[in-house]
């Protein structure tokens, strides 16, 4: 009997993991990604010489499963772990807004309202114990 061909749509850790298991199970399977690189929600892009991240997504020291897989496939060195920074770009300036005493400083244009459309979050790579993919292709990727 023939095994059937499975798609795994997604190139991030999660779908790697998924395909090496089905691979190891004796199935062909294709991984599908949208990007050139491989990295799923944690993979990044290069802006004006600055990696940054695709999505709005990170990694935490908490999140030991993902961890283990990464480990388990050689690509813990992959992962930096930096320091926290986010804010909220509005008016032409990134408003610092990580912190009790940057949300008392948060004044854009007197008493504009946060959730419009021209006030949006733009968080950084990073969490305080976050990590982001250094953007690179994977060991035999």
């Amino acid at each position: 009997m023939t095994r059937p061909r499975i798609a795994v749509i997604g190139g991030g850790l999660a779908g790697l993991v998924a395909a090496d298991r089905l691979l190891g199970s004796g199935f062909p399977v294709t991984v599908f990604e949208k990007w050139p690189e491989a990295g799923g929600l944690v993979g990044t892009l290069t802006v004006g010489g600055t990696p940054l991240e695709r999505f709005y997504h990170h990694l935490f020291t908490t999140d030991v499963d993902y961890l283990d897989f990464a480990r388990e496939f050689g690509l813990e060195q992959e992962i930096d772990w930096l320091p926290s920074k986010m804010g909220f770009f509005t008016g032409g300036r990134l408003w610092d807004f990580g912190t009790p005493a940057s949300l008392l400083k948060f004044s854009p244009s007197g008493s504009r309202d946060v959730s419009s459309s021209s006030c949006r979050p733009c968080v950084s790579a990073t969490t305080p114990t976050g990590g982001r993919w250094k953007g690179r292709r994977p060991p035999g990727g």
